[in-house]
């Protein structure tokens, strides 16, 4: 005959290692208490304690009859196809591949501004001219260069036919010919300079072909994009640091999203992501994860990750906040436990697995779990296909483990995490 006690009166009686033995039962309508979240330390994502000894233990039942009075229901675990999605805040910022800021190469006086904000730019479109005496004298610097060069090029073809028509001497060949090399090292040294200066090899034949010494150096546009950015005025002296645009292609914009740290283990690059922003609503951004942080804010506990999004209609603006969906999974076929079958410990996350046929024998379980599914959590490691849990009552389960482990200190280390 089975006698009717109270809840904590459910399982007495510690026979072996945590091994119960239950004298009577009841039906179980606590609810279940899920693994909670505190901060960005998600108990459900907390690895199982290493020292934790609650899983060598054995709860066992005196008959199927208690364990239906206890009302403790199962369920058996199966691989299905999971598809999940995370949601986290993130602000939108330009492409920085697609985005540079357009400085002269030379100091100088603004003389020209040709564009302004809003323009739409090419390759190679001028955006200033910059009045620059050092790249006048640069100028004029490869053009004495290459006069030099014609001027012992014939000096050294004079000397060494006379040198070896034995009228002139082989020592004036050779000074010759070495000042010809001099020469030649004088132009690619001042070729160099211009190049520096940002000019193209074609632009820097056409100086030598037309004796430019014009000092009007150009500021021109990287490629194609939108002028974002413009602090050049006319008149003003600039110097090779100053910004004077930018200019950014918009066709796509960088979403940084904030991580907690939890998400580690479920967010990686390559995964599809689907921005939204209050102020649009009803439309929705393609994107895709391009880079993780392998570091945490140690202040906030969190961390970096950068998507791409699509920005085809133009509709989206740096640094506007939205909201970033992460597909993290996307039909793979994973262990799922039901999230009335978890039980947090202090320490770690447990299931109760039934380990006899009769279905009085419970072994708790440390599990690692994933993906928080709304019904269920991934099961990452510690259940295996075909596992049959306790899910209504597993509570009381937890109950007696945690009576019969009062003083063991498996769990300060996670507490200390946790509160």
């Amino acid at each position: 005959m089975v006698r009717a006690l109270n809840k904590a009166s459910l399982i007495t009686g510690l026979v072996v290692v945590f091994y119960f033995s239950t004298v009577a039962g009841v039906t179980a309508s606590d609810p279940p208490i899920a693994p909670q979240s505190n901060g960005n330390i998600r108990r459900a994502g907390l690895p199982p304690s290493a020292t934790c000894t609650k899983a060598m233990s054995l709860v066992r039942l005196q008959s199927p009859e208690v364990v239906r009075t206890a009302g403790l229901q199962f369920v058996s675990i199966e691989e299905q196809p999971l598809t999940a999605t995370i949601t986290r805040n993130a602000e939108l910022v330009y492409n920085a591949n697609r985005y540079a800021r357009a400085s002269p190469r030379a100091a100088g006086v603004i003389v020209d501004v040709r564009r302004d904000l809003g323009d739409v730019v090419v390759l190679g479109d001028v955006l200033a001219v910059v009045d620059s005496a050092e790249l006048g004298s640069a100028k004029a610097e490869l053009l004495h260069t290459v006069a030099g060069i014609e001027l012992w090029k014939r000096s050294a073809e004079r000397e060494r036919s006379l040198a070896d028509g034995g009228i002139g001497s082989e020592r004036e060949a050779l000074e010759a010919e070495n000042k010809l090399a001099e020469a030649r090292i004088s132009h690619a040294k001042a070729t160099q300079r211009l190049r520096n200066f940002g000019l193209s090899d074609e632009d820097i034949a056409s100086v030598e072909q037309s004796q430019d010494t014009s000092s009007h150096l150009q500021v021109a546009a990287p490629f194609e994009g939108i002028v974002v950015e413009r602090s050049a005025v006319l008149g003003d002296v600039v110097e090779p640091t100053g910004v004077l645009f930018a200019v950014a292609n918009t066709q796509s914009m960088w979403a940084m999203i904030d991580l907690f740290e939890s998400d580690v283990p479920v967010v990686a690059a390559g995964q599809d992501v689907i921005f939204a922003l209050e102020s649009v609503p009803g439309r929705t951004f393609p994107g895709k994860i391009t880079w993780v942080s392998t570091h945490l804010n140690p202040s906030t506990r969190t961390l970096k990750a950068r998507a791409e999004i699509a920005n085809d209609n133009g509709l989206l603006r740096a640094n506007s906040f939205g909201r970033v969906q992460i597909v993290v999974r996307r039909g793979e076929r994973s262990l799922v436990v039901p999230k009335e079958a978890v039980q947090w410990d202090g320490c770690c996350n447990l299931v109760f697995v039934k380990s006899n046929e009769e279905g009085t024998s419970f072994q708790p379980r440390q599990v690692y779990l994933g993906i928080d599914t709304g019904a269920g959590y991934e099961a990452l490691s510690g259940v295996e296909k075909g596992d049959v849990l306790v899910t209504s009552g597993s509570y009381l389960l937890k109950t007696e483990i945690l009576k019969g482990s009062i003083g063991a200190g498996c769990c300060d280390h996670v507490e200390a995490l946790t509160k």
